[in-house]
């Protein structure tokens, strides 16, 4: 089944001016639905929300993150390693050690990278580049338009996800919960926190919190300037693959218990 055309959507020009309140000591659970995502490696949502993509080995699924409905689905030619959304598609990190980028209402592939060390974690900026981290701990950006890629920092310790916020404050974590917040233009770190579970999920918010989504199902939400833990949100059993922010002021929430979930302030 092909996806709509331009079914993932960057919030518009009206949307940003909203900008909600993120009120997230009210926040509480909205609604769960149970979709077929229990067997997912890896997943991402889409920047607006409305849509999550997860990987069963070489397949790729999307899903309507509304109604927990298959959309879409295609085979990567490797065993996948990480995956990305973008506004008009998706990225691909595979076992190769190479991402790919597809777009279209067919998933055509626009373009492939392969970097001098083998990859470890992808993440999207905000205007549709693409941050890889490698084996080597190195960070770098890869400018699609220009097919080429410069280095950003070197992380202290092996990056398994990571996140960039829209003023460009790089979170990334491992596989041990050990999580940092840097900026890559000074490689100034303003603080390390260590979450004793496996950290599998990183995302901003417009309001500068950062959603944390860990192996154990907690969502937590932090103060990006300070570390400080604003609220955590208990509903998930097992892994979060994906927490993201939505344009109307919600977060949702994928797991590996099968559920998608939302949350907003009650």
């Amino acid at each position: 089944m092909n996806f709509e055309k331009n079914m993932f959507r960057a919030p518009d020009a009206k949307e940003k001016e909203k900008k909600p309140q993120e009120n997230f000591e009210r926040f509480a659970e909205l609604d769960a639905m149970e979709a077929p995502i229990g067997g997912m490696l890896n997943g991402a949502f889409s920047p607006d929300g409305k849509f999550f993509a997860g990987n069963e080995g070489n397949t790729v699924r999307l899903f309507n993150a509304q109604n927990g409905k298959e959309a879409f689905k295609f085979e990567s030619q490797a065993g996948v390693r990480d995956i990305a959304l973008r506004p008009d598609g998706f990225v691909v990190l595979n076992e190769e050690g190479n991402f790919k980028i597809f777009v279209g209402s067919t998933a055509v592939e626009y373009r492939s990278f392969i970097s001098n060390s083998d990859m470890t974690a992808i993440a999207t900026t905000p205007d549709n580049q693409v941050i890889f981290a490698c084996k080597d701990q190195s960070i770098k950006i890869y400018d699609p338009a220009e097919k080429r890629s410069k280095p950003l920092m070197v992380a202290k310790f092996p990056v398994a996800t990571m996140a960039i916020s829209p003023d460009l404050i790089l979170a990334y974590a491992n596989k041990d919960g050990k999580l940092e917040i840097c900026d890559p233009v000074s490689l100034r770190c303003s603080y390390s926190l260590d979450f004793k579970s496996r950290v599998s999920s990183l995302s901003f918010t417009p309001g500068g919190k950062l959603l944390v989504g860990l192996e154990s199902g907690l969502i937590k939400i932090l103060d990006s300037k300070t570390g400080n833990e604003v609220k955590s949100l208990e509903g998930h059993s097992e892994e979060v693959l994906s927490v993201a922010w939505t344009p109307e002021g919600r977060v949702k929430s994928a797991s590996k218990d099968g559920s998608i979930r939302t949350w907003a302030e009650r």
